[in-house]
């Protein structure tokens, strides 16, 4: 098993005059078929070191774990790719996000 880390940075990352720039925090996990955990606002950039993901886990419906869904979809869709199954908590926080709130535990991209 393996696991690569695709941001380590707070929510917003850590932006500002001495400070790294690394992106909000994200992993995928693999043994065979990936799994990321968490499609970060940073997800477009994060997305350059990812060839494959079988399934996608939502730690929680906040813009730093879930706020990368449209970039994860562009990119999805833009490979052909099977549909990819979101696993997520049923009941979203209800500041969660319009993309957010259709990412529940049955979600899978279309």
């Amino acid at each position: 098993m393996r696991l690569r880390f695709l941001g380590t940075g707070a929510s917003g990352g850590t932006p500002g005059a001495g400070r790294s720039r690394r992106r909000e925090s994200s992993a995928l996990v693999s043994d065979g078929d990936g799994v990321l955990i968490d499609a970060t606002r940073d997800f477009t950039s994060q997305a350059e070191a990812l060839e494959r993901v079988e399934a996608v886990f939502l730690a929680h419906a906040h813009r730093d774990a879930a706020g990368g869904i449209g970039a994860l979809r562009r990119w999805w869709r833009g490979r052909g790719l099977e549909p990819i199954p979101v696993y997520a908590h049923p009941s979203p926080s209800p500041r969660s996000s319009p993309a957010t709130r259709d990412s529940t535990t049955a979600g899978c991209f279309r």
